[in-house]
C-alpha cells in the first residue's frame, strides 16, 4: 500500500474510505458511532479508513482544510475508552496524523473488522438503542437489516472453508466491492465526423437560400469552428458531403471500436492473495458476469488506427451467452504469503447509462491441483452515474 498522503488525496470515497471535514465534536458521539460502526459492518476485506480534515464534497475538487493539533489529541484521548464502552465486539483500531498539502489530517484506521457484526453495546438514545448497528455500501450507510446478518455470517463460513486463498479487486484497500462510474460514448469519431459535415452542409444551405449560391467565406468560417483550425480547409460541394456521410461507418469502424472498447472502457483485473506458507500454481479463474442492459465486456482488445502492436494472446478468454458472460484465465501462480494479478491483459469492462445505479454481481471460481476445493465467491460492481 502506498502512503497515507497518496491515499487521502488519490483515492475516492467508497465502503472501505470516508472522509470528514472536521473532528467530531461534543454532541456529534452518535454521528462517530454510526460512521465507524458502518465501516467495520461494510461488505470489504482488509482495513477501513475514517479521514478527518477533508472537504470531499460530490461535485467539486477534493480540499484539505484540515483539523487542528489539540482538537485531535482531545479526540485520540478520549476516542479508544468511547468506542471499548459503546461497541462490541471490541473493535481493534489505530490512529493516526498525516501531513497532506501542509495541513495535519486525522486518520482512524480501522485495522481488523473480522468478527462482524459490529453492534451498540449499550443505549445511547432513543433512536440508538443496545443491540443497533449500521454497514456502509459505497458512499452511504444504513441501518443493518436482516439480509446484512445473513451476508455477514454467510461470509464468516465461507471463509472457514475457503481457508488462505481470496479473490478481490486490486487497489490501495484490497476489496470485494468496487464503485465504478458508467462511460457514455460522447465523442465516438463517426458521430463527431457526422457533426462536422452536417455543420457544413447547413452553411451551404444557409448560403445558398441567402445569397443564391454556396459563399466560400461562410464555409471556411464554419469550418475553422468545427475542427478548431486544426485541419487545412478544402472545397467540397453538397453532394460530395454527403457521399462522405455515407461513407463514414466503414471508413470509422476501427476508431470507433477502440473508442467504445479501449477508452471507454473500464480496465479491470482481480488480485489473487495467498495468505499460507505455500505457493499455488497452474490454477484457473472464471467469471460469470450477468447479461444487463447497459454491462458488456470486450471480446478482445481494439487497438487505435495505425497500431500494429499483437497483445491480444494476452487477453482473457471471453465467452458471451445469452444470460451470462464468462471470463477465463489460466495458468496463475501465487507465491506464498503473497499476492498476483489475474490478468496479465486487463479485462475490458464497459458500463453505459443503462447499468447506472444498479449492482452488478460478478461470481468467480478459482480451481486447481494444489487448491484442494474451488475457492468461489462474489463480488459486486457498484455502477455509478
Amino acid at each position: 500500500m502506498r502512503a497515507l498522503p497518496d491515499l487521502i488525496r488519490n483515492e475516492d470515497a467508497d465502503s472501505a474510505l470516508t472522509f470528514r471535514e472536521s473532528v467530531y465534536r461534543r454532541g456529534e458521539q452518535a454521528d462517530l458511532l454510526r460512521d465507524v460502526i458502518a465501516l467495520a459492518n461494510a461488505a470489504v476485506s482488509g482495513r477501513r479508513f475514517l479521514v478527518l480534515g477533508v472537504d470531499d464534497e460530490p461535485q467539486r475538487e477534493r480540499r484539505f482544510p484540515g483539523i487542528s493539533e489539540r482538537s485531535w489529541k482531545s479526540f485520540c484521548n478520549v476516542l479508544p475508552g468511547y468506542l471499548a464502552r459503546t461497541v462490541e465486539p471490541r473493535l481493534a483500531h489505530s490512529l493516526q496524523a498525516v501531513e497532506v498539502d501542509d495541513v495535519l489530517v486525522g486518520v482512524v484506521c480501522l485495522d481488523s473488522c473480522e468478527d462482524p457484526p459490529y453492534l451498540l453495546a449499550r443505549r445511547i438514545s432513543s433512536t440508538m438503542p443496545a443491540g443497533g448497528g449500521w454497514a456502509r455500501r459505497g458512499v452511504k450507510q444504513r441501518r443493518l437489516m436482516r439480509k446484512d446478518l445473513q451476508r455477514i455470517f454467510a461470509g464468516r463460513f465461507k471463509r472457514q472453508e475457503i481457508g488462505d486463498v481470496t479473490v478481490g479487486f486490486p487497489g490501495e484497500l484490497p476489496r470485494e466491492e468496487l464503485l465504478l462510474p458508467v462511460l457514455p460514448l460522447v465523442a465516438l469519431p463517426s458521430a463527431q465526423a457526422e457533426f462536422k459535415i452536417n455543420r457544413m452542409l447547413e452553411a451551404n444551405r444557409v448560403s445558398k437560400s441567402v445569397l443564391g449560391r454556396a459563399d466560400s467565406r461562410i464555409a471556411r468560417l464554419v469550418h475553422a469552428q468545427v475542427s478548431g483550425g486544426t485541419a487545412p480547409y478544402r472545397e467540397q460541394n453538397t453532394k460530395t458531403m454527403r457521399a462522405l456521410l455515407g461513407k463514414l461507418p466503414i471508413e470509422h469502424a476501427v476508431a470507433d471500436d477502440h473508442y467504445r472498447f479501449e477508452l471507454r472502457a473500464h480496465h479491470l483485473n482481480l488480485q489473487l492473495n495467498n495468505l499460507g506458507d505455500k505457493p499455488h500454481n497452474d490454477l484457473t479463474l472464471t467469471l460469470r458476469i450477468p447479461r444487463v442492459e447497459g454491462v458488456d465486456v470486450a471480446k478482445r482488445i481494439y487497438t487505435a488506427t495505425g497500431d500494429a502492436s499483437a497483445r491480444n494472446g494476452m487477453y482473457p478468454k471471453v465467452d458471451v451467452g445469452p444470460r451470462t458472460i464468462a471470463v477465463q484465465v489460466t495458468g496463475l501462480k501465487i507465491p506464498k504469503r503473497g499476492s498476483a494479478e489475474a490478468f496479465f491483459e486487463p479485462l475490458r469492462l464497459i458500463l453505459r447509462e443503462a447499468a447506472a445505479n444498479q449492482t452488478i454481481r460478478v461470481a468467480y471460481t478459482l480451481q486447481g491441483p494444489t487448491l484442494g476445493r474451488p475457492v468461489q465467491g462474489r463480488l459486486k460492481i457498484l455502477a455509478t452515474d
